[in-house]
């Protein structure tokens, strides 16, 4: 397990170009969740596309913007709008969101000046969250993208000599993933020890708290990563596989919003997200709740990493152990 992890070291040495753009990456993730997270807060983006002669909306805390015609879907989906608004001249208007049923029903108290604007809750976030969110999805791809060690053994037969050889197998695939998850956390730990020190930024959480909360993703983007390079041969096809599906799954999670459509079926598929369970755990520590608030998706988030991990070493075993 020590020569593993000993021979990782070396071979990341001739890996300049991912070493910096790891930095690079988790650096302009928590610069970007810092900016956002710091503007003036607003409740909701919305467009509003009304007909000649309908009322227009007016309001001090949503961003309106009036368009000619409904813009796409696409732009719910890359949170450009909130929402979207069209007005027929005989006053009615009809409401599109991918957010919570409750977001809409608070637009349609402004709408028809039933509420007090005061109580709208918009769709804001914590700095917490905010910056652990945007870092999440770039978490899950370097971890893809360091799991190279692991996937040029197979590609280019190495994982047989492992395999053939009077050693273990699990410390084999472990150092693997103790060295993978050094590489992720520890650069992570020290761009926010870094932003915790800048006058004017507050975090939103002491950083010893942080250090667990990244500990947490980052194992999971470890397991993901030793579970697709289980199933996938090549570290190309792994790493567009793997990109795809962490862009997708981050977004659907909630990464950088919370994306609800109620679609019975996608909140489904939402829920068994690792990710969804992480930002459960952030919200929660974050709002200073008790920590049984959350135990059941911290819960959930261990069982996924033992059951990728657990796969992945059942499987490869089975590849390349038990076929020699």
């Amino acid at each position: 397990m020590i020569s593993v992890f000993i021979n990782d070291i070396y071979r990341m040495k001739q890996e300049k170009a991912r070493i910096i753009l790891t930095f690079v990456m988790i650096g302009a993730a928590i610069a970007a969740a810092v900016f956002f997270a710091s503007r003036p807060y607003s409740a909701g983006n919305i467009a509003l596309a009304a007909e000649d002669g309908a009322n227009t909306i007016s309001s001090e805390i949503l961003n309106i913007t009036v368009l000619d015609e409904e813009p796409p879907f696409s732009e719910l989906v890359r949170n450009r709008y909130d929402a979207v608004i069209t007005a027929d001249r005989d006053g009615h208007y009809e409401i599109t969101t991918i957010k919570s049923e409750s977001f809409k029903q608070e637009l349609e108290q402004i709408l028809t000046q039933s509420g007090e604007q005061e109580d709208y809750s918009g769709s804001g976030r914590g700095m917490a969250a905010t910056i652990l969110g945007y870092m999440t999805m770039f978490i899950m791809m370097l971890g893809v993208s360091m799991m190279f060690l692991f996937s040029d053994d197979k590609e280019k037969k190495q994982i047989e000599r492992v395999a053939a050889a009077p050693i273990s197998f699990s410390g084999y695939l472990a150092a693997h993933g103790i060295f993978i998850f050094g590489t992720i956390y520890l650069p992570s730990l020290i761009w926010l020890s870094i932003a915790a020190v800048i006058p004017g930024i507050d975090l939103g959480l002491p950083l010893w708290q942080y250090g667990l909360l990244l500990a947490l993703i980052c194992g999971v983007s470890v397991a993901f990563s030793l579970f697709l390079n289980s199933l996938i041969h090549g570290t190309d096809s792994a790493n567009m596989t793997g990109s795809a599906l962490t862009v997708l799954t981050s977004i659907l999670a909630g990464g950088f919003y919370a994306f609800e459509e109620g679609n019975k079926i996608l909140e489904t598929v939402i829920r068994i997200l690792p990710q969804k369970a992480f930002f459960t755990v952030v919200e929660t520590v974050e709002a200073n709740q008790h920590l049984g608030e959350c135990l059941p998706s911290l819960l959930f988030i261990i069982i996924a990493i033992i059951g990728m991990v657990g796969f992945a070493a059942v499987k490869t075993r089975r590849d390349y152990v038990y076929s020699i």
